[in-house]
C-alpha cells in the first residue's frame, strides 16, 4: 500500500486511513443523493438547477415542488427517500401551499388541517379568485 509520501509501507496507513474512508463515504453519499434527487421529474424544477439541489438543504422546497406539481412516480419516491412523517412535518412549516396539496398531505398522514402553518397563515390580501 502506498503512502502519502510514495513510499510503500504495511503498516504506516493506519493515520490515513480514517480520513480516506470519510472521502469515500461523502463522495458515495453525493452520488447516490444525487441520483435521488435526477429520479424525480425534471418539470418539478424548471426555474432552478436540479444538479446544485442537495435533499438535505433543500428539503424544504423539494417536498413542496413535489406536492404541489409531482406525479404518482415522484410521490413514491419522495416516500421512499424521506418516509411520510417527514414529508408532514416539512408541510407543517411551510408558509404556503396550495388546497389541493394541503388536503393530500393532512388525510394521508391524518393530521388536523390546523396543525399546518399554510392553513393557519392567512394572506394580507387575499386573491382575486378562489379555485
Amino acid at each position: 500500500m502506498l503512502c502519502l509520501t510514495g513510499k510503500s509501507s504495511k503498516s504506516g496507513n493506519s493515520v490515513f486511513r480514517p480520513f480516506i474512508l470519510f472521502v469515500i463515504f461523502v463522495v458515495f453519499t453525493m452520488k447516490n443523493e444525487l441520483h435521488q434527487i435526477n429520479g424525480l421529474s425534471t418539470r418539478l424544477f424548471w426555474d432552478v438547477d436540479p444538479g446544485k439541489l442537495s435533499l438535505e438543504s433543500h428539503r424544504q422546497f423539494i417536498v413542496k415542488r413535489v406536492l404541489e406539481y409531482g406525479t404518482l412516480n415522484d410521490w413514491r419516491l419522495l416516500v421512499k427517500l424521506l418516509g411520510l412523517k417527514e414529508i408532514a412535518n416539512q408541510a407543517k412549516k411551510m408558509r404556503s401551499l396550495e388546497k389541493r396539496a394541503l388536503n393530500f398531505i393532512a388525510v394521508l398522514s391524518q393530521t388536523p388541517k390546523e396543525e399546518f402553518r399554510c392553513y393557519t397563515f392567512q394572506q394580507s390580501i387575499p386573491p382575486h379568485w378562489n379555485f
